[in-house]
């Protein structure tokens, strides 16, 4: 890395590097850099996101709900001042961007932590329609919202339909494959990864986003371009049940 740094002319500020160890045994140690030693660190922030050893986003969803949260009580003082179509314009641009900057990357954190964003959505549809009374579900059927959860879903099979036309970065193109038949089949369905754990294998944007995908209607895969997917996806709700323990009939009974 610092020889990259030197071949491009570029100067080195150790003082601003970060460290960060992703190991169950260990966590703790340093490296020096240019006489510079840097610690390890439970917790990192790279470009807006905070990291933490274990992954699980507690830090980070922490932070962008304090935020939202200030946000929050600002449209609650004037509740009583703006009509529902002005708190609605700020409610998307002030709060509900709080939770539009890289959702998929910590869209796997702990059904707690999603609660809390969905608690934010929440307080803020009652502030909205000035309503105290109806359940979560009801505000949201009234507002034409789906849970932030189900938006965060739309987003990763989205970025599956931009991996496998091509859209998004070479790199990511061999992400997902679709399975080998020697027949043909009416539909071509994504192949899954195996996995050995839940939260390192199952719970990866590979595994979801293939099973996601193999969940919509041929139609929608088969759309001429991004937009046009983004549209027919635009009414989905996500996977339909009534289990009570999956994530979003979790969420939707709050």
């Amino acid at each position: 890395m610092i020889k990259w740094f030197n071949d491009n002319l570029m100067k080195v500020n150790p003082n601003k590097f970060q460290l960060i160890l992703f190991d169950r045994a260990n966590t703790t140690g340093s490296i020096c850099v240019n006489g510079t030693n840097i610690e390890c660190q439970g917790n990192v922030k790279l470009l807006g996101v905070h990291i933490d050893v274990k992954l699980n986003f507690n830090v980070h969803i922490t932070e962008i709900c304090k935020k939202a949260g200030r946000k929050l009580n600002v449209l609650a003082r004037l509740s009583k001042t703006l009509n529902s179509k002005g708190k609605f314009m700020l409610f998307n641009s002030f709060i509900l961007s709080q939770f539009n900057f890289c959702p998929i990357i910590w869209h796997h954190c702990g059904v707690a932590d999603m609660q809390k964003i969905e608690k934010i959505q929440y307080k803020a549809l009652k502030f909205i329609y000035n309503d105290f009374i109806s359940s979560y579900s009801n505000l949201r059927e009234k507002a034409n919202r789906s849970l932030l959860y189900v938006d965060r879903l739309r987003i990763i099979v989205s970025e599956v339909f931009k991996c496998i036309n091509g859209l998004n970065p070479e790199y990511l193109h061999t992400m997902f494959s679709f399975k080998k038949h020697m027949y043909n089949t009416r539909r071509s369905q994504l192949s899954l990864p195996k996995y050995n754990t839940i939260n390192n294998g199952k719970h990866c944007i590979k595994y979801e986003g293939a099973t996601l995908w193999n969940m919509l209607d041929e139609n929608v895969n088969r759309s001429v371009s991004i937009n046009v997917f983004k549209t027919m996806i635009a009414s989905w709700e996500g996977p339909v049940c009534n289990c009570s323990y999956c994530n979003i009939c979790i969420l939707s009974n709050m």
